[in-house]
């Protein structure tokens, strides 16, 4: 007498079936949003998770309602885009950001540093994110690298679709 793979399987009582392909798939619910549309809302920082985000205990900062909130939504967008370690420039002071534990792990000194590593994004939050283009930036301080600055300046500003 001999005996099928799938007789086998069913005297075994394992559970596992023998591939059926009339089983209908499985479709998304309907009227749901499919995952790229929502990858897309995120990327472009339409969708929030309303998470907060921590603060290392070694650092002295102490931040209002909207800036932890506006440090969300930088996260949430850094989050969607992949990155792991930001520079994100919230209310014109540069703190870096550990997004995949959501901490703020550092203030920058962008007046000592001769070069930043390890930073793969750079997000403007705060009350500064919603400034038009055509409002001119706050000039920089005095011992600030400008070059730097104006590099992220004009990062944001392709980013933002201004000229």
């Amino acid at each position: 007498m001999s005996t099928t793979g799938a007789q086998m399987l069913r005297l075994l009582g394992s559970g596992v079936r023998p591939f059926d392909q009339s089983a209908s798939k499985a479709t998304p619910p309907a009227g749901g949003p499919d995952f790229a549309s929502m990858l897309g809302k995120a990327q472009q920082g339409e969708l929030r998770t309303g998470l907060d985000v921590a603060i290392a205990p070694a650092l002295d900062l102490s931040l209002t309602p909207a800036q932890r909130v506006a440090l969300s939504e930088a996260a949430d967008k850094a989050e969607a885009n992949g990155a792991q370690q930001s520079l994100v420039m919230l209310d014109d002071m540069p703190l870096i950001l550990d997004v995949t534990a959501r901490q703020v792990v550092d203030i920058a000194d962008l007046a000592q540093i001769g070069v930043l590593s390890g930073i793969d994004s750079v997000i403007r939050a705060g009350s500064t994110s919603g400034a038009s283009p055509d409002q001119s930036d706050p000039a920089p301080a005095r011992d600030a690298n400008v070059s730097l600055l104006d590099a992220l300046s004009r990062i944001d500003r392709r980013r933002s679709g201004a000229a």
